[in-house]
């Protein structure tokens, strides 16, 4: 996890969640890809107040709602002990 600190840092607010999911739609969008499975940890974003309920949602959000032009996304929770 250490080489993810820099970027966990900065997606601590809904506006980069929600920024940083449209950019990954965006850009899977541009490869041609038409279904996409992403996995994260909602807990690591937790560090500035945010809940579990917010970011997942902020992420959902900047995905369309599980839809962005012609690609459908899914979410994959991970939960971290």
């Amino acid at each position: 996890l250490k080489r993810i600190d820099p970027a966990i840092a900065i997606l601590q607010d809904v506006e980069s969640l929600q920024r940083c999911a449209q950019e990954l739609a965006e850009d899977i969008c541009t490869d041609g890809v038409v279904y996409a499975e992403v996995r994260f940890a909602p807990q690591l974003h937790t560090k500035r107040g945010l809940t579990m309920r917010q970011v997942i949602e902020s992420v959902w959000k900047g995905f369309g709602y599980g839809q962005y032009k012609s690609v459908r996304v899914r979410l994959i929770l991970c939960v971290l002990r």
